[in-house]
Protein backbone atom coordinates (compact mmCIF):
# COMPACT_ATOMS: atom_id res chain seq x y z
CA UNK A 1 0.00 0.00 0.00
CA UNK A 2 1.50 3.36 -1.05
CA UNK A 3 -1.19 6.13 -1.08
CA UNK A 4 -4.00 6.56 1.30
CA UNK A 5 -6.85 9.14 -0.02
CA UNK A 6 -8.62 11.01 3.21
CA UNK A 7 -11.75 12.92 2.00
CA UNK A 8 -12.82 15.97 4.56
CA UNK A 9 -15.75 18.24 5.34
CA UNK A 10 -13.52 19.73 8.04
CA UNK A 11 -15.26 18.22 10.91
CA UNK A 12 -13.83 16.99 13.86
CA UNK A 13 -15.00 13.68 12.31
CA UNK A 14 -13.10 14.00 9.42
CA UNK A 15 -10.02 15.07 11.81
CA UNK A 16 -10.07 11.84 13.38
CA UNK A 17 -10.34 9.97 10.38
CA UNK A 18 -7.15 11.70 8.91
CA UNK A 19 -5.63 10.79 12.49
CA UNK A 20 -6.42 7.36 12.50
CA UNK A 21 -5.04 7.45 8.44
CA UNK A 22 -1.60 8.12 10.06
CA UNK A 23 -1.79 5.33 12.28
CA UNK A 24 -2.73 3.43 9.03
CA UNK A 25 0.28 4.64 7.22
CA UNK A 26 3.12 3.41 9.90
CA UNK A 27 1.66 0.17 10.53
CA UNK A 28 1.16 -0.56 6.72
CA UNK A 29 4.37 1.25 5.24
CA UNK A 30 2.42 3.77 2.99
CA UNK A 31 4.42 6.43 2.14
CA UNK A 32 1.40 9.53 1.30
CA UNK A 33 -2.03 10.61 2.72
CA UNK A 34 -3.71 12.72 0.61
CA UNK A 35 -6.03 15.01 2.26
CA UNK A 36 -9.30 16.03 -0.06
CA UNK A 37 -12.08 18.54 -0.45
CA UNK A 38 -14.56 18.75 -2.96
CA UNK A 39 -16.40 21.96 -2.76
CA UNK A 40 -19.19 23.65 -4.34
CA UNK A 41 -20.67 26.83 -4.32
CA UNK A 42 -24.46 27.74 -2.84
CA UNK A 43 -27.29 27.25 -5.17
CA UNK A 44 -28.02 30.34 -7.27
CA UNK A 45 -24.35 31.93 -7.68
CA UNK A 46 -25.00 31.12 -11.73
CA UNK A 47 -28.04 33.46 -11.94
CA UNK A 48 -27.37 37.36 -13.11
CA UNK A 49 -24.96 39.51 -11.54
CA UNK A 50 -27.44 42.60 -12.14
CA UNK A 51 -30.06 40.66 -10.01
CA UNK A 52 -30.97 42.14 -6.62
CA UNK A 53 -30.72 39.98 -3.54
CA UNK A 54 -27.93 37.61 -5.02
CA UNK A 55 -24.87 37.12 -4.28
CA UNK A 56 -22.15 35.97 -5.85
CA UNK A 57 -18.72 33.44 -4.50
CA UNK A 58 -16.18 33.83 -6.77
CA UNK A 59 -14.57 30.53 -6.96
CA UNK A 60 -11.15 31.31 -5.73
CA UNK A 61 -12.14 32.44 -2.68
CA UNK A 62 -13.70 28.96 -2.08
CA UNK A 63 -11.00 27.71 -3.55
CA UNK A 64 -8.68 29.60 -1.44
CA UNK A 65 -11.03 28.50 2.01
CA UNK A 66 -10.81 24.60 1.21
CA UNK A 67 -7.03 25.12 0.62
CA UNK A 68 -6.57 27.00 4.04
CA UNK A 69 -8.73 24.25 5.94
CA UNK A 70 -6.62 21.22 4.49
CA UNK A 71 -3.64 23.15 5.54
CA UNK A 72 -4.99 23.98 9.07
CA UNK A 73 -5.69 19.83 9.12
CA UNK A 74 -2.18 19.11 7.86
CA UNK A 75 -0.67 21.24 10.66
CA UNK A 76 -2.45 19.25 13.26
CA UNK A 77 -1.18 15.87 11.52
CA UNK A 78 2.47 16.81 11.27
CA UNK A 79 3.07 16.70 14.94
CA UNK A 80 2.20 12.66 14.58
CA UNK A 81 3.51 12.17 10.90
CA UNK A 82 5.53 8.98 10.70
CA UNK A 83 8.76 9.42 8.89
CA UNK A 84 8.72 9.02 5.31
CA UNK A 85 5.65 10.11 5.09
CA UNK A 86 4.25 12.72 2.90
CA UNK A 87 0.73 14.63 3.38
CA UNK A 88 -0.53 16.07 0.07
CA UNK A 89 -3.38 18.44 -0.41
CA UNK A 90 -5.98 18.12 -2.87
CA UNK A 91 -9.66 20.71 -3.34
CA UNK A 92 -11.39 20.53 -6.58
CA UNK A 93 -14.33 22.76 -6.92
CA UNK A 94 -17.51 19.96 -8.09
CA UNK A 95 -19.55 17.18 -6.57
CA UNK A 96 -17.86 14.44 -4.29
CA UNK A 97 -18.98 11.27 -5.38
CA UNK A 98 -18.20 12.00 -8.72
CA UNK A 99 -14.83 13.61 -8.16
CA UNK A 100 -13.74 11.40 -5.26
CA UNK A 101 -14.14 8.45 -8.16
CA UNK A 102 -12.11 10.25 -10.67
CA UNK A 103 -9.38 11.06 -7.87
CA UNK A 104 -8.59 7.98 -6.29
CA UNK A 105 -7.57 6.79 -10.14
CA UNK A 106 -5.91 9.43 -10.77
CA UNK A 107 -3.40 9.03 -7.69
CA UNK A 108 -3.54 5.26 -7.50
CA UNK A 109 -5.09 5.55 -4.40
CA UNK A 110 -5.17 2.08 -1.65
CA UNK A 111 -7.80 2.63 0.26
CA UNK A 112 -9.88 5.76 1.35
CA UNK A 113 -10.12 6.71 5.39
CA UNK A 114 -13.53 8.89 5.34
CA UNK A 115 -15.63 10.20 8.49
CA UNK A 116 -17.74 12.88 7.64
CA UNK A 117 -20.55 14.43 8.96
CA UNK A 118 -21.75 17.06 6.11
CA UNK A 119 -21.28 20.06 9.16
CA UNK A 120 -17.90 20.86 8.92
CA UNK A 121 -17.33 24.48 7.37
CA UNK A 122 -14.13 25.97 6.20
Amino acid sequence: MKTILVPTDFSDTSVNAARYALGLAKQVGANKIVLFNSFSAPLLVTMDPSMPGISIVAYESLESAAYEGLQKIKDTLLEDCPKGVEIELFAKFGLFTYDINNYCREIEADVIIMGITGKGAV
